[in-house]
């Protein structure tokens, strides 16, 4: 998150203790930076929030993402991994496919959901 210039309008929580994991460092900073980046141009200059969720679980991690722009609609969900996909109009619609094959490149799993916009990662321990 430190990689990403947060504007004024927009307050970034964390939630849960600070987990670790095996993985390419370089490229998870990639895929979150996406996340992140799509969630503050989603807020644009609203007064809105970020909140990052993190849980450990035995043999994963679980990382949410949710923001308080609530712009993605339900039937956006299920295409919006593909390529070209985006609702931005100057979006080339690959940043959250290079998130999903990051993050399933490491073993793991991401969702997308609407109302409120949130994205779940799940990465193994090991």
């Amino acid at each position: 998150i430190e990689s990403v210039k947060i504007p004024e309008n927009i307050k970034v929580g964390i939630n849960g203790k600070d987990v670790g994991f095996i993985g390419d460092p370089y490229q998870l900073q990639i895929a979150f930076r996406n996340i992140i980046i799509n969630e503050i141009q989603a807020i644009e200059n609203e007064k809105g929030s970020i909140t990052i969720g993190l849980d450990e679980k035995p043999n994963s991690i679980n990382i949410t993402f949710e923001d308080s722009a609530d712009k993605l609609q339900n039937s956006q969900v299920s295409v919006i991994f593909e390529p070209l996909i985006t609702t931005k109009q100057a979006g080339t619609g690959l940043g959250l496919v290079s998130c999903k094959q990051i993050i399933e490149n490491h073993g793991g799993s991401i969702s997308a959901h609407a109302h409120p916009t949130r994205f779940n990662i799940t990465l193994p321990k090991k």
